[in-house]
């Protein structure tokens, strides 16, 4: 009896495992396991058809379609994209679906005329947004596809780097003013290099602009505040032009008369804010290379320098010192003096001795400050290669933050700076043909229109380490 007990349960052990192991299995089937995919898409779409084909002569169709082999988009911003040249008077209407792009023309075709439709990288596929890159097409109303090309760079001039998303604009109008009274007949705009080029030109005389501007106008309208580059003489297109150099500038705007420009005056109530003076100062002390920056809170209309004395060290000796106003409202001096490391010194301003536009006058003060040490600021040594040496008048500009820092005449191939502020910096040669140690923009608009003075930046930075000897060879480009 009990061995027929026991083999009742053995034969019921056996079942209950069966069934133990048959539920795990179903729960390892019944579970979803994402599909673990492929690599990311990355190829762009790939046009199948054109009809009419591209570079289709004797064009007389009010459409275009572009079929391609997978699902397509145009970027969001394709109507800064997308050109049409030469330009026609109403924009075409483009229409997107599924793998088509249809292109509806609603203007009348110019005869003999080639034209290209640039779509730039505005093609995308709609999954990853894969575009084509420079997709165009082309087509010629007459019998021949016209088949010249410019192509160069646009300069900042002023900073001697390529500029992009520039308009290069070209007119067979030839009168100065056809930049702000027309749209251009034949544009493009530059990539990330600066670089440009328009294909598919005729043979014939243009005028050709760079132009900088926010407004969309595709037209120089608003002077000082849009930067514009121009060719001296019209182009004449008979063959390819490459390596063309357009230099962009802003130019000030002409002097409005019959609005002349008020002189500071104290406020028409009768109250005025409280004139007083604070240092600029580097970390709570004083360069040993740059002058003493004092700033007003109003500006200044009068100062006896007899009334100021700058006083050195802990015996209060008095030192010679000069004075200079550094900006046009007259609220920022410097002071300049020879400054000796780690010294203390005290500007004595007595009272009365600077007195503001609304004739207040400064209370009395001593403004007192400590100077650095010598080893806070590096050597600088360098070796210039490459110049023209038949140009006298190049210019060093050292660079920090697109500002300008320091500046000296180039007199031969080594510069030597015995005191520099540590950090990072960049390299440019102005040419300064006028000679005043400045970089001096152009004049379109005026009696005598002339080119921005040019200046050459020099690639890569350099790094000046505090307490350090640092020495460069500088290999300056070709202009």
């Amino acid at each position: 009896m009990f061995g027929y007990a026991k083999m009742r349960w053995n034969a019921l052990l056996v079942v209950v495992l069966c069934l133990l192991f048959l539920s795990a299995l179903w729960q390892r089937c019944a579970n979803i396991v994402p599909p673990s995919g492929g690599p990311k898409d990355t190829i762009p779409p790939r046009l199948v058809q054109a009809v009419p084909p591209d570079s289709t002569l004797h064009f007389h169709s009010d459409r275009i379609v572009l079929t391609f082999d997978e699902y397509v988009q145009l970027a969001n911003n394709y109507n800064d994209i997308l050109i049409f040249a030469p330009r026609l008077r109403r924009q075409p209407i483009i229409n997107v679906k599924l793998r088509t792009i249809t292109i509806l023309f609603r203007d009348t075709l110019q005869p003999n005329t080639t034209y290209q439709i640039n779509f730039g990288n505005a093609v995308q596929d709609i999954n990853e947004g894969n575009a084509i890159k420079d997709f165009s097409y082309i087509f010629s109303t007459g019998g021949y596809l016209d088949s010249l090309q410019v192509s160069g760079t646009v300069l900042d001039a002023e900073t001697g780097l390529p500029d992009s998303n520039v308009l290069v604009m070209l007119y067979k109008n030839l009168k100065d003013s056809v930049v702000s009274r027309e749209k251009p007949l034949y544009y493009t705009r530059t990539d990330g290099r600066g670089y440009f080029s328009l294909h598919n030109l005729p043979a014939d005389t243009f005028k050709i602009f760079a132009l900088k501007e926010d407004n969309n106008s595709l037209m120089y309208d608003d002077v000082g505040k849009e930067a514009i580059a121009f060719l001296d003489k019209p182009l004449v297109l008979h063959h390819d032009v490459k390596g063309l150099k357009l230099f962009l500038f802003r130019e000030h705007p002409s002097t409005d008369t019959t609005h002349p420009a008020s002189s500071v005056s104290s406020p028409s109530n009768g109250t005025s804010n409280k004139f007083t003076v604070q240092m600029n100062l580097d970390n709570g002390k004083q360069s040993l290379i740059t002058p003493l920056q004092l700033q007003f809170s109003q500006p200044v209309a009068y100062i006896d320098t007899s009334g100021l004395s700058l006083l050195e060290d802990t015996t209060w000796h008095p030192i010679a010192f000069q004075l200079k106003m550094a900006d046009s409202l007259h609220q920022q001096l410097q002071i300049f003096a020879q400054w000796k490391e780690n010294t203390p010194y005290h500007l004595r301003i007595a009272d009365s001795a600077i007195i503001d536009t609304a004739h207040q006058a400064l209370q009395a003060d001593t403004l007192s400050f400590e100077t650095r040490s010598l080893s806070d600021y590096g050597s600088v040594e360098l070796r210039l290669h490459g110049l023209d040496t038949t140009y006298r008048r190049y210019v060093l500009q050292i660079v920090k933050d697109q500002r300008v820092v320091y500046h000296t005449k180039i007199q031969n191939d080594t510069i030597k700076i015995p005191l520099f502020d540590p950090g990072e910096y960049q390299i440019r040669i102005l040419k300064d043909d006028n000679d005043n140690g400045q970089w001096d923009t152009g004049v379109y608009y005026g009696p005598h229109p002339h080119q921005p003075e040019r200046v050459i930046a020099v690639p890569g930075k350099i790094t000046v380490r505090a307490n350090w000897d640092n020495t460069w060879i500088v290999d300056v480009p070709a202009d």
